[in-house]
C-alpha cells in the first residue's frame, strides 16, 4: 500500500502528530509512506530532524503570509498542483494533514483520501483574514475524503455540527514516541542550564509557545512561589522573559525525555478557549513517560489524564497555587510511580495509533495487505 502523506508542518518544525505517524505507518510490513511536507520559512524556529522513512521526504516550496492573504493562498496552491502532480501515480492512499492542501489534491480521482484533523484550523489567530476560505476548503476536503481522523471527540463533534452534513470519521487520540534508549546521557549543554536556577524548583513546558500560553498566569505565580519556569519550544508569539519565566527556544526531539529528566516537575499551562479545547495533547504522553509530577490545566481531554496528572481549574487564580503547596509539602512526588507511568507510555505510543489507522484504511480498501 503506497501513501502520499501531504503535511502542513516543515519536516524539521519540532516533531508532532504528523512526523511521528508518518515513520509509524511506514514501519508497518506493506506501506511505504511518501512524505511531501509544506516549507517553513522561519528557519531560526526549526531544529534538524532525521527521518527512519523509506523514502526521503520531498519539500514543497511556498510564497510567505498566506494567513495574510488569500491571492498567496491560491498562488501556493497552483504550485502544490503542480509539485505533486507527478506523485499521484502510483499512490493508493492520499493522507492530508491540513484544509490548505485541498486544491493540491482536488482533481485525485483514483485514490482514497484520508483526512486527519489534528486541530480545530479555524480558531488560530492567524488565518482570521483568510478564515472563509479555509472553512471552504476544509468542507470540500471533507466532502471528498473517505474518512476523516479527529484526534479527540470534542473535536469531531466542533467540525461535525460546522459541516451541517454527514460524514464516515473515527477518533485517533495522540500518543508518545518513546526514546530509543532511555538511559541516554544528557546533554552537557541541558545540565548547564538546569544549574541555573538559583535553588528555585524548575517547572518546565515544552512545546511550541504562542497565544494560548498562559503568561501572565505563570509570571504571577512564580513571583508568589519557590519556582522558575522553563520554556522550550519555537515560539510565534512575543513574550518577554523575566527573572522566573525564560524561553530556551526549540530543541532536537531526542533531547526531550533529558530536558523532562532534569526537571522538577513538568507543566501545560494553557489558556482555555475553542481551540485548545480540541486539543488531545501530545506532551502529556510525554510528561507521564518522564515519572515526573506534571501539572495541567483543566479541560475535557486533560481530565483523561487525572490519574497520573494535577489538574487546575483556569478560573480559579489559586488553583495553581495549591497544586504547587502540595508538590513542595509532598517532595515534589509525582501522583503515579514510574512503573505505572511507563506501562501507561507504552500502551499509547504511536506504533499502536499508526496500527488502528491502516486497520482502517484497509477496511475502505477492503484490501489486507
Amino acid at each position: 500500500m503506497n501513501i502520499l502523506y501531504i503535511m502542513h508542518v516543515d519536516w524539521n518544525w519540532v516533531k508532532q502528530r504528523p512526523h511521528f505517524l508518518a515513520e509509524a505507518i511506514d514501519k508497518i510490513q506493506g506501506y511505504t509512506v511518501q512524505v511531501v511536507y509544506k516549507m517553513a520559512y522561519q528557519r531560526h524556529l526549526l531544529v534538524e530532524n532525521t527521518f527512519t522513512l523509506k523514502r526521503t521526504p520531498i519539500r514543497l516550496y511556498k510564497f510567505p503570509y498566506a494567513s495574510k492573504f488569500r491571492f498567496i493562498i491560491k498562488i501556493n496552491s497552483l504550485l502544490d498542483c503542480f509539485s505533486i502532480r507527478r506523485l499521484l501515480k502510483g499512490s493508493d492512499i492520499i493522507y492530508v494533514t491540513h484544509p490548505i492542501l485541498y486544491p493540491a489534491i482536488k482533481k485525485a480521482n483514483k485514490q482514497k483520501i484520508v483526512y486527519d484533523c489534528m486541530d480545530d484550523v479555524l480558531c488560530f489567530p492567524q488565518v482570521n483574514k483568510t478564515k472563509v476560505l479555509l472553512e471552504k476548503y476544509e468542507k470540500d476536503l471533507i466532502r471528498k475524503s473517505a474518512c476523516v481522523i479527529f484526534t479527540s471527540s470534542y473535536l469531531q463533534q466542533v467540525v461535525q455540527k460546522r459541516c451541517n452534513f454527514e460524514f464516515p470519521s473515527i477518533v485517533v487520540h495522540n500518543a508518545i514516541q518513546l526514546p530509543e534508549n532511555p538511559d541516554n546521557k544528557v546533554n552537557d549543554d541541558i545540565i548547564q542550564l538546569f544549574n541555573q536556577s538559583n535553588g528555585r524548583k524548575i517547572i518546565s513546558y515544552i512545546g511550541t509557545i504562542s497565544e494560548w500560553l498562559d503568561y501572565d498566569l505563570l509570571n504571577n505565580v512564580a513571583e508568589k512561589t519557590n519556582v522558575v519556569f522553563y520554556m522550550f519550544g519555537p515560539m510565534d508569539a512575543t513574550f518577554l522573559p523575566t527573572k522566573h519565566v525564560r524561553f530556551f527556544g526549540p530543541q532536537k526531539h531526542s533531547d526531550v525525555f533529558g530536558i523532562m529528566q532534569c526537571s522538577d516537575a513538568l507543566i501545560m499551562p494553557f489558556v482555555v478557549n475553542d481551540l485548545i479545547r480540541s486539543v488531545n495533547p501530545v506532551k502529556l504522553y510525554e510528561y507521564i513517560y518522564s515519572g515526573k509530577p506534571i501539572i495541567s490545566v483543566l479541560y475535557g481531554e486533560t481530565m483523561h489524564f487525572e490519574p497520573f496528572v494535577y489538574l487546575y481549574e483556569s478560573t480559579d487564580k489559586n488553583s495553581l497555587l495549591e497544586i504547587l503547596k502540595t508538590l513542595n509539602d509532598n517532595g515534589y512526588s509525582a501522583k503515579k510511580d514510574k512503573i505505572e507511568a511507563r506501562q501507561f507510555a507504552m500502551s499509547n505510543t504511536w506504533k499502536h495509533r499508526a496500527e488502528s489507522i491502516t486497520e482502517f484504511i484497509e477496511s475502505l480498501s477492503g484490501e489486507k495487505i
